[in-house]
């Protein structure tokens, strides 16, 4: 009987350990608290190849209804451009010269007419005077009135020496003389029939005979080398120039022009037309197909020159590789919808 009695008090005392250490276990866990979680890597979109800028993913339903067309850019004969920039001249100071010029030369001839007359008057009264002493007197009147026609004469000449070098300061010597003159350019000009532009060319630019403007809202329109402008437009740096154009309904004074000017001799080069350009923080891109819905936004490079028809020239192209001619500007337009969206997500 003691021996099951004290076999009973062993198990109860394993069993009371048992509870005890469980016990401890959950009391232990409940208090500690959980271990952090490690982070899941998030690792950064790859990035772009070398020179392209952006990459832009459009699957075959969205190239089709974007209306987005890549093919090989064509060759063509090239005429290197420069492009200039400048502004169409406001000519209220010209037309008020043009206008002031005229007046002081009809005073030059009405005095000179009035001159004219005193002259013969004074002549015949001292002719007068030999055979008849006593026409002294009207002999000394028409002297007076000679001298007098002379004077004014010498005023209305030094009047128009005066505007004539004024016209000069402000226009310069072709335009200067052209006003002093009433020429048929100063004419055509203080009449709206021409319109003057001043064009800021590259320094290392001599300004080329002719330039091809192009003007918003109308058709290219070619206009020729006059002078030197008289004064630099402050918003630009360079020499600038007077350029004569036709008028035109679209050509406003005031208005901002674009000049493409001829620079060196002709070349084999491949175009890009003014459709495949998009502007980005004011730089000329384009897209190339890089897959089946892969295109690449990249830069034109600086061997790239400007067309007459608002494209560029580039002196070479990969064999092969597919241009978008047609659906540029709806790539950019998709490219800033997915870079808005990374942004929301972020």
């Amino acid at each position: 009987m003691q021996t099951q009695a004290k076999t009973k008090g062993r198990i109860v005392v394993i069993v009371l350990c048992v509870a005890g250490l469980a016990a401890a276990y959950l009391f232990t866990r409940e208090r500690t608290p959980p271990a952090p979680k490690a982070e899941a890597k998030v690792e950064a979109p790859p990035a772009p190849p070398a020179g392209v800028a952006a990459v832009v993913i459009v699957d075959d339903d969205d190239q089709e209804r974007g209306g987005i067309v890549a093919e090989p850019p064509a060759e063509t004969t090239d005429q290197p451009q420069a492009r200039a920039y400048g502004l169409i001249k406001p000519l209220d100071g010209f037309t008020s010269l043009f206008n002031a010029i005229g007046a002081a030369q009809q005073q030059v001839r009405t005095a000179e007419i009035k001159f004219d007359a005193a002259r013969a008057a004074a002549t015949r009264a001292r002719d007068l005077q030999k055979v008849m002493p006593s026409a002294a007197s009207q002999a000394e009147i028409a002297e007076a009135a000679l001298r007098i026609e002379g004077a004014a004469v010498e005023t209305a000449r030094e009047q128009l020496r005066a505007l004539r070098t004024q016209a000069i300061q402000d226009w310069g010597a072709q335009l200067g003389e052209a006003l002093a003159t009433q020429s048929t350019l100063a004419e055509e000009l203080a009449l709206r029939k021409s319109m003057l532009v001043q064009l800021t060319l590259p320094a290392d630019l001599p300004p080329p005979p002719r330039a091809t403007l192009s003007l918003s809202g109308g058709e290219p329109v070619e206009a020729r080398l006059l002078s030197p402008a008289t004064q630099a437009e402050s918003r630009l740096a360079g020499p600038s120039f007077f350029y004569l154009m036709p008028t035109q309904p679209a050509a406003l004074t005031g208005a901002s022009v674009v000049a493409a000017m001829p620079k060196g001799p002709p070349r084999q080069a491949v175009a890009i037309k003014a459709a495949s350009v998009v502007w980005q923080a004011g730089k000329p891109w384009i897209y190339v197909k890089a897959g089946a819905d892969r295109f690449e936004r990249r830069g034109l490079g600086d061997e790239a020159t400007p067309t007459a028809d608002g494209g560029y020239a580039v002196p070479s192209w990969p064999k092969g590789q597919a241009l978008v001619v047609v659906g540029a500007q709806a790539l950019l337009t998709e490219e800033t919808k997915a870079k808005r969206a990374d942004e929301d997500d972020d």
